[in-house]
Protein backbone atom coordinates (compact mmCIF):
# COMPACT_ATOMS: atom_id res chain seq x y z
CA UNK A 1 0.00 0.00 0.00
CA UNK A 2 1.20 3.72 -0.97
CA UNK A 3 1.50 6.20 1.52
CA UNK A 4 2.01 10.00 0.72
CA UNK A 5 2.95 10.26 4.79
CA UNK A 6 6.36 10.54 3.93
CA UNK A 7 6.34 14.08 2.34
CA UNK A 8 4.35 17.21 4.46
CA UNK A 9 1.85 18.54 1.82
CA UNK A 10 1.87 21.92 3.67
CA UNK A 11 5.38 22.69 4.07
CA UNK A 12 5.90 21.67 0.29
CA UNK A 13 3.00 24.40 -0.52
CA UNK A 14 4.27 26.54 1.62
CA UNK A 15 8.00 26.17 0.03
CA UNK A 16 6.06 26.46 -3.22
CA UNK A 17 4.12 29.62 -3.09
CA UNK A 18 6.84 31.52 -1.34
CA UNK A 19 9.54 30.41 -4.02
CA UNK A 20 9.83 33.11 -7.75
CA UNK A 21 9.92 29.88 -9.56
CA UNK A 22 6.71 29.51 -11.79
CA UNK A 23 7.87 26.07 -13.04
CA UNK A 24 4.84 23.55 -12.37
CA UNK A 25 7.20 20.40 -12.77
CA UNK A 26 8.23 20.83 -9.27
CA UNK A 27 4.76 20.05 -7.88
CA UNK A 28 5.02 16.29 -7.41
CA UNK A 29 2.37 13.91 -8.41
CA UNK A 30 2.10 13.03 -4.66
CA UNK A 31 1.33 16.16 -4.17
CA UNK A 32 -0.83 16.85 -7.16
CA UNK A 33 -2.94 13.72 -6.01
CA UNK A 34 -3.84 15.17 -2.45
CA UNK A 35 -4.91 17.80 -4.60
CA UNK A 36 -7.52 15.59 -6.34
CA UNK A 37 -8.24 13.79 -3.99
CA UNK A 38 -9.22 17.39 -1.90
CA UNK A 39 -11.28 18.37 -5.47
CA UNK A 40 -12.96 14.77 -5.38
CA UNK A 41 -14.39 15.48 -1.79
CA UNK A 42 -15.35 18.61 -2.39
CA UNK A 43 -17.15 17.33 -5.38
CA UNK A 44 -19.26 15.30 -3.25
CA UNK A 45 -19.94 18.31 -1.01
CA UNK A 46 -21.20 19.95 -4.18
CA UNK A 47 -22.75 17.43 -5.65
CA UNK A 48 -23.40 15.19 -3.52
CA UNK A 49 -27.23 15.86 -3.18
CA UNK A 50 -27.80 14.97 -6.71
CA UNK A 51 -27.02 11.09 -6.50
CA UNK A 52 -28.76 10.33 -3.06
CA UNK A 53 -31.34 7.65 -3.04
CA UNK A 54 -34.62 9.23 -2.14
CA UNK A 55 -36.95 7.85 -4.35
CA UNK A 56 -37.70 4.18 -3.67
CA UNK A 57 -39.60 3.48 -6.38
CA UNK A 58 -37.46 4.68 -9.45
CA UNK A 59 -33.82 5.12 -9.54
CA UNK A 60 -32.31 8.66 -10.23
CA UNK A 61 -32.27 10.51 -13.07
CA UNK A 62 -28.36 10.21 -14.55
CA UNK A 63 -26.55 14.09 -13.24
CA UNK A 64 -23.93 14.97 -15.58
CA UNK A 65 -20.89 14.83 -14.62
CA UNK A 66 -21.05 11.87 -12.29
CA UNK A 67 -18.91 11.66 -8.82
CA UNK A 68 -17.02 8.79 -10.31
CA UNK A 69 -12.79 9.11 -9.45
CA UNK A 70 -11.33 9.31 -13.01
CA UNK A 71 -13.27 12.90 -13.44
CA UNK A 72 -10.88 14.34 -10.73
CA UNK A 73 -7.52 13.18 -11.71
CA UNK A 74 -7.78 9.79 -10.13
CA UNK A 75 -7.62 6.36 -11.05
CA UNK A 76 -8.36 2.46 -9.66
CA UNK A 77 -4.43 2.50 -9.20
CA UNK A 78 -5.03 5.03 -6.77
CA UNK A 79 -7.81 3.41 -4.44
CA UNK A 80 -5.33 1.50 -2.08
CA UNK A 81 -3.03 4.77 -2.28
CA UNK A 82 -3.47 6.47 1.35
CA UNK A 83 -3.91 10.25 1.69
CA UNK A 84 -3.78 12.27 4.30
CA UNK A 85 -6.76 14.23 3.13
CA UNK A 86 -8.97 11.58 4.81
CA UNK A 87 -9.05 13.85 7.73
CA UNK A 88 -11.05 16.44 6.35
CA UNK A 89 -13.82 14.39 6.34
CA UNK A 90 -13.19 12.77 10.22
CA UNK A 91 -11.09 10.06 9.29
CA UNK A 92 -7.49 9.04 10.15
CA UNK A 93 -5.15 9.03 7.15
CA UNK A 94 -7.14 6.41 4.61
CA UNK A 95 -6.93 4.54 1.24
CA UNK A 96 -8.91 6.31 -1.66
CA UNK A 97 -11.34 3.42 -1.84
CA UNK A 98 -12.29 4.19 1.97
CA UNK A 99 -12.41 7.34 1.67
CA UNK A 100 -14.71 7.55 -1.73
CA UNK A 101 -16.93 4.91 0.74
CA UNK A 102 -17.59 7.21 3.66
CA UNK A 103 -18.03 10.09 1.04
CA UNK A 104 -20.56 7.88 -0.80
CA UNK A 105 -22.49 6.78 3.19
CA UNK A 106 -22.49 10.76 4.07
CA UNK A 107 -24.08 12.48 0.83
CA UNK A 108 -25.46 10.20 -1.41
CA UNK A 109 -27.53 8.10 0.48
CA UNK A 110 -31.09 8.16 1.89
CA UNK A 111 -30.98 11.87 3.14
CA UNK A 112 -29.40 14.56 0.81
CA UNK A 113 -27.95 17.21 1.78
CA UNK A 114 -27.12 20.63 -0.23
CA UNK A 115 -25.32 23.31 1.86
CA UNK A 116 -22.19 24.30 -0.35
CA UNK A 117 -24.00 27.33 -1.47
CA UNK A 118 -23.68 28.63 1.82
CA UNK A 119 -21.34 31.70 2.23
CA UNK A 120 -20.66 31.74 6.61
CA UNK A 121 -17.62 29.35 6.34
CA UNK A 122 -18.59 29.10 10.10
CA UNK A 123 -21.86 27.46 9.09
CA UNK A 124 -20.25 25.15 6.33
CA UNK A 125 -18.17 24.37 9.16
CA UNK A 126 -20.43 23.15 11.44
CA UNK A 127 -22.49 21.40 8.78
CA UNK A 128 -19.41 19.01 7.78
CA UNK A 129 -18.90 18.52 11.70
CA UNK A 130 -22.56 17.17 12.05
CA UNK A 131 -22.26 15.00 9.08
CA UNK A 132 -18.53 13.07 9.80
CA UNK A 133 -19.93 12.46 13.39
CA UNK A 134 -23.13 9.74 12.40
CA UNK A 135 -21.97 9.08 8.41
CA UNK A 136 -25.29 11.45 8.05
CA UNK A 137 -27.58 8.31 9.25
CA UNK A 138 -29.16 9.23 12.43
CA UNK A 139 -29.20 6.78 15.50
CA UNK A 140 -32.31 6.35 17.36
CA UNK A 141 -33.05 3.71 19.48
CA UNK A 142 -36.31 1.63 19.44
CA UNK A 143 -38.10 3.81 21.92
CA UNK A 144 -37.22 7.01 20.28
CA UNK A 145 -38.58 5.70 17.35
CA UNK A 146 -41.77 4.35 18.74
CA UNK A 147 -41.97 8.08 20.22
CA UNK A 148 -41.81 9.62 16.92
CA UNK A 149 -44.30 7.12 15.27
CA UNK A 150 -47.02 7.97 18.43
CA UNK A 151 -46.55 11.26 17.37
CA UNK A 152 -46.68 11.14 13.54
CA UNK A 153 -49.87 8.53 14.42
CA UNK A 154 -51.19 10.70 16.71
CA UNK A 155 -51.08 14.33 14.21
CA UNK A 156 -52.70 12.21 11.83
CA UNK A 157 -55.56 11.30 14.16
CA UNK A 158 -56.21 14.52 14.89
CA UNK A 159 -56.31 15.72 11.06
CA UNK A 160 -58.78 13.16 10.36
CA UNK A 161 -60.65 14.38 13.34
CA UNK A 162 -61.22 17.96 11.85
CA UNK A 163 -61.46 16.90 8.24
CA UNK A 164 -64.44 14.62 9.44
CA UNK A 165 -65.50 17.85 12.31
CA UNK A 166 -65.02 20.55 10.23
CA UNK A 167 -66.32 19.54 6.80
CA UNK A 168 -65.84 21.96 3.88
CA UNK A 169 -63.79 23.96 6.11
CA UNK A 170 -60.67 26.12 4.54
CA UNK A 171 -57.80 24.34 6.81
CA UNK A 172 -53.81 23.23 6.65
CA UNK A 173 -53.05 20.13 5.91
CA UNK A 174 -50.29 18.04 7.12
CA UNK A 175 -49.04 16.97 3.45
CA UNK A 176 -45.48 17.05 3.46
CA UNK A 177 -44.86 18.78 6.74
CA UNK A 178 -45.43 15.43 8.76
CA UNK A 179 -41.05 15.32 9.44
CA UNK A 180 -41.82 18.80 11.81
CA UNK A 181 -43.96 16.92 14.08
CA UNK A 182 -41.25 14.73 15.62
CA UNK A 183 -38.43 17.63 15.51
CA UNK A 184 -41.62 20.42 17.36
CA UNK A 185 -41.70 17.55 19.68
CA UNK A 186 -37.73 17.04 20.46
CA UNK A 187 -37.33 20.98 20.95
CA UNK A 188 -40.75 21.71 23.22
CA UNK A 189 -39.07 18.59 25.11
CA UNK A 190 -35.82 19.93 25.01
CA UNK A 191 -36.60 23.09 26.12
CA UNK A 192 -39.06 22.17 28.64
Amino acid sequence: MTTYNDENPVQTIVEYVTSDNTDYSQVSEKLKKEFNVLKLIDGYRTRGHLFTKTNPVRDRRQSSPTLDIENFGLSATDLSTVFDLAQTIGMVPSSLQDIVNRLKAIYCQHIGIEYMYIRNPGVVKWIQDKLAVNVNQPTFSTEEKKTILNKLNEAVSFENFLHTKYVGQKRFSLEGGESIIPALDALIEQVS
